[in-house]
């Protein structure tokens, strides 16, 4: 009796495995419930923590700061074993709903580049320079960045009510903004995306690339989890 009294009071304590998972800032939307119920159909315990990936790609995973990550770049880290996931096609301009660029019919970058830009940084791909900023250097305009955020949440708050303007990519991104009141979110017309690619970036065609730490046991259920996530977070469905 002695003994099951024990037990009782002191149960043998089970220690959550923590995984840390980096991602860019449009794709943390949705992405922890994501995984949870991943782990809670499959019967798993994971502590699992996600974070907006701001830092470079290199210093991060050989730090042993995270585990997993997605970073979106033109190109992958071969020397960490990244595998480039799915590719993006399409990118938004994102508003308060009472910006006079609505009134301009389809977007053009004289029009865009009229009115402050708010630069959501991601890693690999922008937190040095945004592609707009390069292009704005090499046609010789002058580009007003009001601000540079790394959150969705910080996002908004830089567009409701105000007169600046912003471009995103990735359908959580997407969905999550067109749920907010008072901002508008509208497709840029393909030639103009393709135009800021090819004076930002040659021939090269940003997308979404996974990479996990060497020498780090995930589990293979949870790479696949993410790879999909990824899949489905890197296009709207328009």
């Amino acid at each position: 009796m002695s003994d099951s009294l024990s037990e009782q009071l002191h149960p043998d304590v089970v220690e959550r495995r923590r995984v840390s998972i980096a991602v860019p800032a449009t794709m943390q939307a949705g992405l922890t419930q994501y995984l949870s119920n991943v782990c809670r159909s499959r019967g798993e315990q994971l502590d699992i923590v996600t974070t907006g990936w701001n830092g470079k790609v290199v210093e991060d995973m050989e730090s042993h700061h995270l585990d997993l990550g997605v970073f979106y770049a033109l190109q992958g880290c071969p020397q960490l074993g990244s595998e480039l996931v799915a590719r993006n096609t399409s990118a938004y301009l994102v508003g308060c709903s009472e910006h006079p660029i609505w009134q301009q019919g389809r977007v053009n970058l004289a029009e865009l580049f009229r009115h402050p830009i708010v630069v959501t940084e991601m890693t690999e791909f922008n937190d040095t320079e945004d592609p707009l900023e390069s292009v704005a250097r090499k046609m010789a305009l002058d580009l007003n960045v009001a601000a540079r955020v790394n959150s969705l949440t910080e996002l908004t708050e830089m567009i409701v009510n105000s007169s600046n303007l912003s471009v995103v990519c990735g359908a959580h991104a997407v969905n999550f903004l067109r749920s907010v009141n008072g901002i508008r979110v509208q497709r840029i017309p393909d030639e103009v995306r393709q135009e800021v690619l090819r004076l930002s970036c040659g021939d090269g065609e940003p997308g979404f690339h996974l990479v996990q730490r060497s020498g780090r046991a995930v589990p293979p259920w949870l790479v696949e989890s993410l790879r999909q996530f990824t899949r489905e977070a890197a296009e709207p469905r328009d």
